[in-house]
């Protein structure tokens, strides 16, 4: 975009529709382990969801679109805040076909 010679006052977007999904579904009383399922089953999430609620999506779609920009950057310059805690974040599932089950009573139990 800036290598036309347009000149980029602002950038501004929804870079998660999975997150923007749950956050509308929670808002609108429903719990997030059953809003999270519900993304998964309508095709919302990426295969392991984990990846939509670690922040590491949006931080890639931003070094994407600021290297669109002119602006030299990798995934390490973007500071990722993850919806998953701790425990969510490094586990791994007894079963990788059962994933998204065992993540959502997990997120349900509130890990």
């Amino acid at each position: 975009l800036s290598y036309t010679g347009d000149e980029i006052k602002a950038v501004e977007g929804v870079f998660s529709g999975t997150v923007t999904f749950l956050a509308s579904s929670m808002e609108n009383g429903t719990p997030f382990a059953v809003a999270l399922q519900d993304a998964y089953d309508k095709g919302f999430t990426e295969p392991d969801p984990r990846n939509d609620l670690n922040g590491m999506d949006v931080a890639r779609k931003l070094v994407i679109l600021a290297r669109e920009l002119g602006m030299e950057c990798s995934v390490e310059d973007v500071e990722v805040e993850s919806l998953l805690g701790d425990e969510l974040a490094s586990w791994e599932p007894s079963d990788r076909k059962d994933l998204v089950k065992e993540l959502v009573a997990k997120v349900g139990e509130g890990a």
